[in-house]
């Protein structure tokens, strides 16, 4: 199988690699580029596997990926608990602090954190009615703190993603569609009580109110709207060099 469509992935995110190479000096660069690394070994562990002539039980793949982000959510969850930042962040600052805290501490960005775990708790969704009864209590447990994190975190995007493709699978799976509509109406209105009794996902939901009203520096919008904004002016200035 030729390995020229995982080079193409290999190559859209090339720009991290050399930065990282180039500021291997700067902790903060560092930092933030390691993070976004694993999208240029990923392919390459994609390529090998493909030419492995003993193949690997992709079954096991979801459970595997499943059970990392269980970890890494329960072990999230008991830190933020120690530091007092888990029900606490009521403003925007302190909402930055939970999810700056929670990124030190797993080395994840709350945006990536946030697609796995959506990723990971629709995949048990999934899966749900293929295991027994036991299995399906281990799959609830494991469930429950990545939605509890995802929704403390509360990466808009995959919030989203969650929300959309359980209401998806609710109904797919549903022989009964009432009641399929019943369990997603139910679904839209946790999230509306989740909103105002969980400060930090109270106050990224109100940015979308600020942002087209009364625009402050405190706004993440604002900020991934001067952020494209000067994206933008780079790429277009510079096709060539501009696209890292």
């Amino acid at each position: 199988r030729s390995f020229i469509p995982y080079a193409l992935l290999i190559v859209l995110f090339l720009p991290y690699l050399i930065e990282w190479f180039l500021y291997s000096n700067n902790n903060i660069v560092q930092f933030e580029t390691g993070k976004k690394l694993l999208f240029c070994i990923a392919p390459i562990i994609f390529y090998v596997d493909t030419r492995l002539k003993i193949q690997v039980d992709r079954a096991f793949a979801p459970l595997v990926f499943i059970a990392i982000v269980f970890l890494i959510s329960t072990s999230s969850l008991i830190y933020l608990l120690s530091q007092g930042l888990l029900f606490s962040a009521s403003g925007a600052d302190q909402a930055f602090q939970l999810r700056l805290a929670f990124e030190v501490f797993s080395g994840l960005h709350p945006s990536y954190y946030g697609l796995f775990s959506s990723t990971a708790s629709l995949w048990i969704m999934a899966m749900y009615k293929n295991y027994s009864k036991f299995q399906q209590m281990i799959l609830v447990l494991f469930l429950l703190p990545m939605i509890l994190l995802n929704v403390v975190i509360a990466s808009k995007m995959s919030l989203l993603i969650l929300i959309l493709g359980s209401a998806w699978l609710i109904y797919r799976q549903t022989s009964n569609k009432m009641a399929g509509w019943m369990f997603i109406t139910a679904i839209f209105v946790s999230l509306s009580l989740m909103i105002l009794f969980i400060p930090s996902l109270q106050s990224r939901f109100s940015e979308f109110y600020t942002f087209f009203n009364y625009r402050s520096a405190q706004n993440t919008l604002v900020e991934r709207l001067v952020i494209f904004n000067c994206s933008e002016s780079i790429f277009l200035a510079d096709f060539i060099t501009g696209i890292g």
